[in-house]
């Protein structure tokens, strides 16, 4: 059975991906530090994501390539854009 409550979510650190999308497009080619995630996992699935297109803010897929930066703790997640690809 599942549980449903009620909340406003906490408040913090929020990311307007349409905004970064939007920025990296401004600045074709050019890297950007995006965000500085929490945790390995979600600083290598974060790059993967934008890398496929999986957030809509970066799509299309290959429009965009991302680099996650792991080292002794520092965590960081690298974009550029590099152009809609054409088939």
């Amino acid at each position: 059975m599942s549980v449903i409550r009620w909340e406003d979510p906490p408040e913090g650190v929020t990311y307007e991906w349409d905004e970064i999308a939007d920025a990296l497009r401004d600045q074709p080619g050019r890297w950007a530090l995006i965000i500085q995630p929490a945790s390995v996992p979600l600083t290598t699935t974060l790059a993967y994501q934008i890398r496929n297109g999986h957030r809509p803010a970066f799509q299309p897929a290959g429009s965009f390539q991302a680099k996650a930066y792991v080292k002794s703790g520092d965590l960081r997640v690298y974009a550029r854009y590099v152009g809609e690809v054409t088939s």
